[in-house]
């Protein structure tokens, strides 16, 4: 008897299950011999260092106190977007703005424990620390909850920021605090677990361009060397690392380095600075953004300078 005159004969319940099986094995073994997608390296800044200006800055808008941990993201346009912590303990909400022609905008808040609560169905004690990250029309926003360990929770606007999607909560936990993200070359987001850069030893998250975890990159190295191991790093066109932090010292300062963060020159010193990581961007113009909280969390304090002036050690 010939295997198809058998199988002709079999049930038709049976018949199918057995065709259902051989398809399944024929697809894993395709699978199988498709070609892994190489790594995804780090896409270089779009813009250039500008040439020596003067500092500008002053206050974000004002928000409930105190306030804490912001983020900066450069929108398409150019314009400069901000977020960050505002406000007492279980009542604290996450803060929006956007630097226009006009100054910075109302700020307005985008997450708060009610709605972190009614997007991830789970009983939220306290948000924390927030991430922006914008990708052509999409402006990506990740933030911490605490539940039973901190949880990553994300939210997209693709209107810059004027609407956002309810939060889903990934499932990530006991994740201490999330870095600057940094495009990928194949389009998607390199976003660290903790201040040390993707492309500087630190642990990540490789996402794609959707926002959607991919893969989790263990770390190679560490910030020991670091003169403020929980500062804001910045990597620029040419390759260097400035870093924002306060040290040793309640001031914030400004740092440079060439080889990767195991040698670093001291810049200028802003004075004191509050609680919490500052942050770093580079704009469209070339100049290099600096978000960070004011001594007593009163306010967030916003600068813009060339980096001639960051390596100034002369107040």
């Amino acid at each position: 008897m010939t295997l198809p005159f058998a199988i002709d004969r079999l049930p038709p319940a049976l018949r199918h299950g057995l065709a259902l099986a051989a398809f399944a094995a024929a697809l894993a073994g395709a699978w199988w011999q498709m070609p892994q997608p190489a790594p995804a390296g780090f896409a270089a800044p779009a813009a250039g260092l500008s040439a020596a200006l003067p500092a500008e800055g002053g206050p974000l808008p004002i928000s409930p106190r105190p306030v804490a941990r912001p983020a900066l993201a450069l929108l398409a346009d150019g314009r400069i977007a901000a977020a960050w912590l505002g406000g007492e303990d279980d009542e604290a909400a996450v803060w929006f703005s956007v630097l226009d022609a006009g100054g910075w905008r109302a700020p307005v808040a985008i997450a708060n424990r009610p709605s972190t609560a009614g997007g991830s169905f789970a009983h939220v004690r306290r948000i924390g620390q927030p991430v922006l990250h914008a990708e052509g029309s999409w402006l990506h926003f990740w933030y911490l909850g605490e539940m039973v360990g901190d949880s990553v929770h994300y939210s997209l606007s693709t209107d810059d920021g004027r609407h956002w999607s309810r939060p889903q909560r990934w499932p990530e936990r006991g994740i201490p605090g999330l870095g600057a993200p940094r495009t990928l070359t194949d389009g998607g987001i390199a976003l660290p677990l903790g201040s040390r850069p993707a492309d500087a030893g630190g642990a990540w998250l490789r996402l794609d361009s959707t926002g959607r975890v991919v893969d989790r990159i263990a770390a190679s190295g560490d910030t020991t060397g670091w003169p403020s191991p929980d500062g804001a790093p910045l990597r620029l066109p040419d390759g260097r690392l400035l870093l924002a932090g306060r040290g040793d010292s309640p001031a914030l300062r400004l740092w440079l380095s060439d080889d990767d963060g195991r040698t670093w020159r001291a810049g200028r010193s802003l004075g004191p600075a509050g609680d919490g990581p500052p942050a770093l961007l580079l704009g469209r113009d070339g100049r290099i953004h600096l978000a960070y909280a004011g001594s007593g969390g009163r306010e967030i304090r916003h600068l813009a300078f060339a980096l001639d002036w960051a390596l100034e050690t002369a107040r």
